[in-house]
């Protein structure tokens, strides 16, 4: 569409006098129309042949009217006409015009290809990667830019044509929004915050507005007038949304804001506005349809999952995406009514494309759809290499996607070509079906030896399981490996059957027995995916058919969330925002600690906030629960004691030190160790549960800690650092803390070993206690009966090379082990 040329339709000279005015002298912007009523119908936006950004047309609307070869009875015979293969990623959406596409990847470049051939005619090299997608406008000067924004914190102009960079403007945050350009303005939002107004041919800032999120979105204009008002001339509004929870409507004259409304949750979703409404997704799992003049909701329809998908307005039905793996046909002219739904096999991210009766979508199940807009039948699919985050785009009468796999797609109906190129054949892809589940019965407080359902096998912490009578360290074999299913920051639980493990931004529950893969949650940004920033954090765990896992932001980007799913399913039943850790589940609570220095109690099934306590320091550990007291440790130095009814301060004990251990409770004592950065030392402490009182401590215990202790048969098992090694494990007396014996790892330590605070924690069964040193799972026996006093080391009982440098704790159930690696896979020993 020729951008610059929508205002020129519109046949009131006094508004494009004022346009014109907004931009030569800066005051304008408060300049007030003349009071002279209007009676001109506002136009409507003109369809273009080409999909020249994100929404296809400056309103969002994905649908392009014009597409005519592809329909409902041809679309099945689309095939792979060509493919154009990228360095990394292709997570944005790409724009065609004038016979070249325009494609951003992770690998920082942008892309411009024969859109008939995929022929590479230029790439130029951003200082970031690309999940933007491109805009293709004529600057005020005639010449056809590319614009597109990058996360090195700039949005930049380039020559459609040569490649060669016009300008670019530096943001205070990563660009990812897409651009939209109208009358020689670029309008593009910024994770500092900001919307921004930029001259298309010099990037220089017109304006700027302010919200209190990062804006994904990318912007729709449309023009409204004021019924009513004495001015009622008609004026072009903005309209996007923020991860502050709220839609915005802006002038684009002054910049000034016209109206916003607050949804439930954050707002990835991008508007489109047809008819005077404004249509646009939440996080909170609605679709709302508002009045674009004055921002009121007119309705809003409830999915089963969130939004990050942008709707398609088609002939009356808006057409959106959800987590909860399905796009969704709504009635736009009755109340959003749902006309039809359609389950894919994972959670849509991929924002549909509409024309000429077919709806096309992407999902994390790999595949790119075509749907009967009107029915919602399947009438054509295509599995890609991955996931498929991007949002397809029809024009002359080829489909063009990326997937994450870092391939640009070009699918096409050889009977409507023209010319008729040389194809190359669609490959055949076996995909296995995913088996059917058993349900998931309730859990038992107290876990089978087929369970390690928490970080600590039990609610306490233990780290113990007494169930195990079979599993011999010595024998074991390697059963099955899962490769991408998990690493070594966090270990796997089991639960059912099942084993859940987390690695980068997805969640995996494997058949325990096979090592299949049932499901997996991705990272509900895709902004991170394939190569995250947002990442699974510490440990899952598994209750009453839900598992419960945390996601926080890696290298500044992602989400921060504590997300529960169905067990069984993968489906999102909630998510409550928090920088949270390892999570532990009792009594029909989740406990989690954050960064921002609070413990969490949450409703476990509806994730609604029962108390907060809040500490003075971070709480980077999991906590250890009873019926009536849950124990956490703090950055503020301090073991807390809390009720666990209403989160009240029952007891504290200030260590002196961080206190960034999960405490363990056994026998009627509460075990923790603190660091102290000074010595480089950790002190394991022993408090009386009942008292409160101080039993024992042990302060020269090895080095710099960030492991928790086990508990079994009245021996404290804890893991240190030793200076330049990886350290070794300790056994104490829980009753005295006198020393019962030690083990010293002569590993030397890499360059990165801050990274192995998550490494080392003991776990323990059938009378053997499992740790990692320098990329080896070790096992060692236990003592036969508690004995005091110092004692020979014990020899090792095994020693098993898995990582290269950091695995996980290791769940023990009976006759298996189960642990992660720092090379992405899980492994089950038998």
């Amino acid at each position: 569409m020729k951008l610059s040329k929508i205002l020129s339709v519109v046949s009131l000279p006094i508004f494009v006098l004022l346009f014109l005015i907004a931009f030569t002298i800066p005051r304008a912007l408060a300049i007030t129309p003349t009071p002279t009523p209007s009676t001109t119908p506002i136009p409507p936006i003109q369809p273009s042949a080409d999909w020249s950004l994100f929404g296809y047309d400056k309103a969002g609307t994905r649908y392009n009217p014009l597409e005519k070869g592809i329909n409902t009875t041809n679309v099945a015979n689309l095939v792979q006409s060509w493919a154009f293969k990228t360095q990394a990623s292709i997570n944005g959406s790409s724009a065609i015009v004038n016979g070249t596409a325009y494609i951003g990847s992770w690998d920082d470049n942008l892309y411009a290809l024969d859109a008939q051939t995929g022929t590479k005619k230029w790439a130029y090299k951003t200082g970031g990667f690309i999940f933007s997608s491109p805009t293709v406008a004529n600057a005020t000067n005639g010449v056809a830019t590319v614009y597109v924004g990058s996360s090195d914190h700039s949005v930049y102009a380039i020559d459609a044509k040569t490649g060669k960079k016009d300008w670019s403007f530096l943001t205070g945050g990563w660009v990812i929004s897409s651009p939209v350009v109208d009358s020689g303005i670029v309008y593009v939002g910024s994770n500092d915050n900001n919307l921004y107004a930029l001259n298309a041919q010099t990037g220089k800032r017109l304006w700027q507005y302010k919200t209190g999120g990062a804006i994904y979105s990318a912007p729709a204009i449309a023009t409204i007038s004021t019924p009513g008002q004495a001015h009622n001339l008609p004026y072009p509004v903005i309209y996007f949304g923020s991860l502050d929870h709220k839609v915005y409507a802006v002038n684009v004259l002054t910049g000034k804001l016209v109206w916003s409304y607050t949804t439930g949750n954050w707002i990835y979703s991008s508007p489109a506005v047809v008819n005077n409404v404004v249509y646009i997704g939440s996080y909170d799992n609605k679709l709302y349809a508002l009045n674009a003049t004055t921002g009121g909701k007119l309705w809003s329809q409830t999915a089963s999952g969130s939004i990050y998908s942008s709707p398609a307005v088609a002939n009356g039905i808006v057409y959106f995406g959800s987590l909860d793996h399905k796009i969704y046909a709504l009635d736009a002219k009755k109340n959003g009514n749902i006309l039809w739904s359609y389950a894919t096999g994972d959670a849509i991210y991929s924002s549909p494309a509409v024309a000429n009766g077919v709806v096309y979508i992407g999902s994390n199940d790999y595949k790119l759809y075509a749907l009967d807009a009107l029915k919602g039948t399947s009438l054509w699919s295509n599995a890609t290499g991955n996931t498929v985050v991007t949002s397809p785009e029809i024009v002359n009468s080829t489909v063009y996607v990326g997937s994450s796999n870092s391939t640009f797609y070009a699918f096409r109906v050889p009977s409507v070509m023209s010319p008729t190129p040389t194809f190359t054949p669609t490959p055949t892809i076996t995909v296995t079906p995913t088996p059917t589940l058993t349900p998931t019965p309730t859990v038992t407080p107290t876990p089978t030896n087929n369970d390690w359902s928490q970080f600590g096998y039990n609610e306490t912490g233990t780290r113990y399981n007494p169930n195990v009578t079979t599993l011999q360290a010595s024998s074991l074999t390697q059963k099955w490996s899962a490769a991408n299913a998990g690493d070594g920051t966090g270990m796997p639980v089991v639960a059912n059957g099942i084993a859940y493990s987390g690695v980068g931004p997805t969640l995996y529950a494997i058949k325990e027995t096979d090592g299949t893969q049932l499901w997996k949650y991705s990272d509900t940004d895709p902004v991170n995916a394939p190569n995250p920033t947002g990442c699974i954090n510490g440990t899952p765990a598994v209750a009453n058919g839900i598992v419960y896992a945390s996601f926080i932001q890696c290298g500044g980007a992602g989400n921060t969330e504590l997300f529960a799913v169905d067990a069984n399913t993968g489906v999102l039943v909630w998510s409550y925002a928090i920088t949270g850790e390892t999570p532990i589940v009792s009594n029909g609570t989740v406990y989690i600690g954050s960064t921002d220095g609070n413990l969490y109690a949450l409703n476990a099934t509806t994730g609604a906030l029962v108390w907060k306590h809040t500490t003075q320091g971070g709480v980077t550990k999991a906590p250890a629960v009873t019926d009536s007291t849950v124990y956490v440790g703090s950055d503020d130095n301090n073991l807390y004691a809390l009720s666990t009814t209403d989160g009240t301060q029952l007891w504290s004990y200030n260590a002196g030190n961080p206190v960034r251990s999960a405490p363990t409770v056994a026998n009627g004592s509460v075990y923790i160790i603190a660091n102290d950065p000074s010595t480089g030392s950790a002190e394991l402490y022993a408090f009386d549960t009942a008292t409160h009182a101080l039993l024992w401590k042990q302060n020269t215990v090895g080095g710099y800690n960030y492991s928790s202790p086990a508990v079994a048969n009245g021996v404290v098992y804890m893991w240190s650092m030793e200076g330049n090694s990886y350290g070794g494990l300790y056994a104490f007396n829980a009753q005295t803390g006198a020393p019962v014996w030690s083990y010293s790892d002569g590993s030397t330590v890499l360059p990165y070993w801050p990274d192995n605070w998550f490494a080392g924690t003991p776990t323990i069964a059938n009378g053997t206690v499992y740790f990692e040193a320098g990329g080896k799972l070790k096992a060692l026996p236990t003592p036969s009966a508690l004995i005091s006093g110092n004692i020979a080391p014990t020899s090792l009982i095994a020693t098993y090379a898995i990582g290269s440098w950091q695995i996980s704790y290791a769940a023990l159930i009976n006759n298996d082990l189960l642990i992660a690696s720092d090379n992405g896979t899980l492994y089950d020993f038998h």
